[in-house]
């Protein structure tokens, strides 16, 4: 009889052990879908600031750009004539510029 309770005893330390673990894994995984879900809100909020300050230029016409060596100061050579931009303003800071499909 001594062994049966001692293996019960087991069995139920085991038991609780187990049911702690499972516990304590659950609290971290909630935690970490918390997490994700901040920081998916964090990404596309970032994704979405990021496109704010893209401009995209339509009408162009096909190769206009062949004078131009770099397509930065083709398009700012572009805006300078559409808008009528003087000269004496300052540089438009683009950063980038390329011919999309």
């Amino acid at each position: 009889m001594g062994k049966v309770n001692a293996r019960l005893d087991e069995a139920e330390g085991r038991i609780e052990k187990t049911e702690e673990r499972i516990q304590n894994t659950e609290e971290v995984i909630t935690a970490m879908l918390k997490l994700q879900a901040k920081m998916e809100d964090k990404l596309l909020d970032l994704e979405s600031r990021s496109r704010r300050d893209n401009m995209r230029i339509y009408g162009v016409p096909e190769e206009a750009e062949k004078e131009s060596t770099m397509m930065v100061s083709f398009v700012e050579s572009l805006l300078r004539e559409g808008l009528e931009l003087n000269d004496d303003m300052p540089d438009l800071q683009i950063e980038r510029a390329h011919r999309s499909m």
